[in-house]
């Protein structure tokens, strides 16, 4: 159902959904599935959700790490849910 609204997402009135979606979106991000992850990402962007800002900057920061974990020369890794968490909260522009 979700991914016939996010295909037909220009013909409704979003305004209107977003309360709805806002909670679903939500929903999704808070499992501990990949695939829902994702999907409550996609809606996020897609329908401008910031209602759902706090869960989205909770997964980016769940999957955010260093290599190595010390030292000068440490690199920022993000786990592919967090790197759609933080494409979905530029959309938000947050």
């Amino acid at each position: 159902m979700l991914l016939m609204v996010l295909r037909v997402r220009t013909k409704l009135d979003a305004a209107k959904l977003r309360p709805l979606l806002t909670d679903a979106a939500k929903q999704l991000l808070s499992q501990n599935n990949s695939a829902a992850m994702d999907l409550g990402t996609k809606l996020a962007s897609a329908f401008q959700l910031a209602g759902v800002e706090p869960e989205l900057v909770k997964m980016l920061e769940a999957g955010w790490g260093w290599s190595p974990r010390e030292g000068a020369n440490q690199t920022a890794i993000l786990q592919p849910q967090s790197l759609a968490a933080l494409r979905a909260l530029r959309d938000l522009k947050s």
